[in-house]
């Protein structure tokens, strides 16, 4: 796809690798809508910044657990910038959710903003893309995890959440390929110090990457970019790990 002009929507885009996204999306020409949850004030700023720079953003404000906001949010954007040709599914909780006790209101948080929100975000972003001229009509990127196939107990209903995303990729890519939409997911590796300040884990992870660091979150931007403007890969997951996955 062509990004200049196209109107692109990114989950979690006001902050970390979200807003790496929505500055390589930008800087490619798209519009760029930015979603964020209690990011509101960063969301703002990422606008402002954008709009100096002559791209245009707006931000828009959902609880994606929620099934009517996300479709809603579609709705919005749609109305906003008058037509929607890409969506990244970039928000995504992460905390430990150790074995055996695993308490349900855990799983069932992380179910719903891990894996619930991007299906059906998905979903009502492809009933307005398919309304889209011209042979591919619209674009969707997932982030996906290592964690999707790497077992790792104690964030273990996040990885069960990242599974999903990896089959929900290649699902809506063979479901959508004929309507003109591609699905592709990038599956990170160790990008940015972990949120939680979890030193001693980030170094065990750098320990068995084949590259011995950690990557950059422009690392990310550019890999979905890299499949935005990629005409002929659909339901394919594009790892970004600097070699952590050969460590098993």
């Amino acid at each position: 796809m062509e990004l200049a002009g196209k109107v692109v929507l990114v989950t979690g885009g006001a902050v970390r690798l979200g807003r790496a996204m929505v500055e390589e999306l930008g800087s490619a020409g798209a519009r760029v809508a930015i979603h964020y949850h209690t990011s509101a004030d960063e969301a703002e700023r990422a606008v402002a910044e954008l709009a100096e720079r002559g791209i245009e953003a707006a931000a828009f404000g959902a609880d994606l657990r929620d099934v009517s906001a996300t479709e809603r949010l579609i709705e919005q954007v749609a109305t906003r910038f008058g037509r929607l040709d890409g969506l990244v599914n970039s928000a995504a909780r992460f905390y430990e959710t150790r074995l055996p006790n695993v308490e349900e209101a855990a799983f069932d948080d992380l179910m719903a903003a891990n894996l619930k929100a991007p299906f059906f975000l998905s979903q009502a972003a492809y009933r307005v893309m398919r309304q889209n001229d011209g042979p591919e009509r619209g674009v969707i990127v997932n982030l996906a995890d290592v964690g999707g196939w790497l077992p790792w107990p104690s964030y273990a209903v996040y990885g069960l959440t990242k599974a999903g995303v990896v089959m929900l990729t290649k699902t809506l890519a063979k479901a959508w390929g004929a309507d003109g939409v591609r699905v592709n997911a990038v599956a990170p590796g160790a990008i940015l110090p972990p949120s939680d300040g979890n030193a001693a884990g980030l170094e065990q992870t750098i320990q068995r990457s084949a590259l011995g660091h950690i990557g950059e979150a422009a690392d990310i931007a550019r890999a979905v970019r890299f499949l935005f403007e990629s005409l002929f890969i659909t339901g394919h997951i594009l790892t970004v790990d600097g070699g952590r996955q050969l460590s098993g």
